[in-house]
């Protein structure tokens, strides 16, 4: 019944407001322990999540790393952080002459693998603007379901980290895009992105993309690359 749903969708959204108050609140902490914040923004819906929350908190510094996307999944990635109005420092920090010196991550199946392939490509990245830019702070959209975040806010070498959403779920994350009228990133409607979310082309098989792709084709000639360049033997 309509009205039953209605019920349940007021439940659901006052326990988000609920959860987007103690993420306000521990990111305005970290924001007070430090002086120059970096937000590690992917355009997945966790760092949309985040960056939402910090540009409502006047946070200025961006970082995107769109090395070995989809033309149609860049796109949508500048649109939403247009959307956000924040400015972004989008860079690839994943290049072929990377990949030539790895050739175990491309397409591979192991989680290990892709977790450290992952690593690579965003936290060095984020390290890398931080360093360029002073920031004393970095800001990531991770969550115990999907990642180890050992705590919401810790000091390492790189800095301080933060992690607003740490205990959110997956479904906490969809309501507050939903709650804020904040539209599904492009890579979630497709096949590809409903298994694996806001991925990289490089971390998955072609044969796993599906065909609701859109624009891949620079994938595909990318592809012609990785063959010259001796990264794939077959």
């Amino acid at each position: 019944p309509k009205k039953k749903r209605r019920k349940c969708m007021e439940k659901s959204h006052i326990r988000n407001a609920e959860l987007e108050k103690k993420a306000m609140y521990v990111l305005n902490k970290a924001l007070s322990m430090g002086n120059t914040p970096l937000v590690a923004f992917s355009g997945g819906k966790d760092s949309i999540v985040v960056t939402h929350m910090a540009a409502r908190l006047g946070v200025q510094n961006y970082v995107c790393d769109i090395s070995m996307t989809f033309k149609k999944q860049r796109e949508n990635i500048k649109q939403i952080a247009e959307l956000l109005g924040i400015n972004v420092a989008y860079k690839e920090g994943v290049t072929m002459d990377w990949l030539k010196k790895n050739k175990h991550v491309l397409f591979s199946t192991d989680n290990a693998v892709r977790s450290w392939s992952f690593s690579q490509r965003q936290q060095r990245t984020v390290k890398r603007q931080a360093k360029a830019i002073g920031a004393d702070m970095q800001i990531f959209g991770r969550r115990t379901e999907e990642n180890s975040v050992k705590s919401a806010i810790y000091t390492t070498k790189a800095g301080l980290q933060c992690h607003p959403i740490r205990d959110w779920k997956e479904a906490d994350v969809w309501t507050y895009l939903e709650r804020h009228n904040i539209p599904k990133p492009y890579m979630y409607t497709t096949a590809l992105g409903k298994k694996e979310g806001n991925t990289p082309w490089h971390s998955v098989h072609p044969k796993r993309w599906g065909n609701d792709i859109e624009n891949c084709w620079d994938a595909v000639e990318a592809m012609g690359d990785i063959y010259k360049r001796g990264i794939l033997d077959d």
